[in-house]
Parts: structure tokens; sequence; C-alpha cells
């Protein structure tokens, strides 16, 4: 979705933030558009929004994904509306 290649696991958070995501896309409507961490998307859901959060499967740091994730739902004020789905039942 952006215009580098490689692993996501390869970057760190401050130069991968500042990635465009899809250039031209949309007919460059959203020039301006950014990966946006996962607290910010909770907080902009709308109010009453229910959704569900996906764990991706994670080789080596899966209690740090669980915790990070945990970490952004409850800084969002969203634990009652969020419900985590995985193919990973060790995640969940």
């Amino acid at each position: 979705l952006t215009p580098e290649k490689g692993l996501i696991t390869e970057w760190e958070w401050e130069p991968l933030s500042k990635l465009p995501v899809m250039p031209g896309a949309f007919g460059g409507q959203y020039p301006e558009a950014r990966i946006p961490l996962l607290v910010d998307v909770l907080k902009g859901l709308p109010a009453g929004t229910r959704f569900a959060v996906e764990l991706k499967k994670e080789l080596e740091r899966p209690g740090l994904l669980v915790a990070r994730t945990m970490e952004a739902v409850l800084a969002a004020g969203v634990v009652d509306r969020v419900r985590f789905i995985s193919f990973e039942q060790d995640l969940l």
C-alpha cells in the first residue's frame, strides 16, 4: 500500500508513519494519507460503533502483540465495544 517494499517488522515506527499510503489512488484525493496507530483508529470511530480487531499470527513476540493491542483498546476507552478475533487460539 506504500511505495516501499519489505517486511513491516524491519521498520521503526517514525519512518513508517511518514510513508504515503496508496499515493495516486482515488485520483490522488488523499495525498496526506498515512498509516495510523490502532489507538488513533479506535478513537476515531463513531460513538456506539461495535467492531472486531483481528490478532494475526506473531511468531517472535505474541505476548507483546496482545499487550500492545490491549493498551490501545484501553487508551481509546472502547473495551466494551470491541471483540477480538483470531485464527490463533493462543492469542485470544
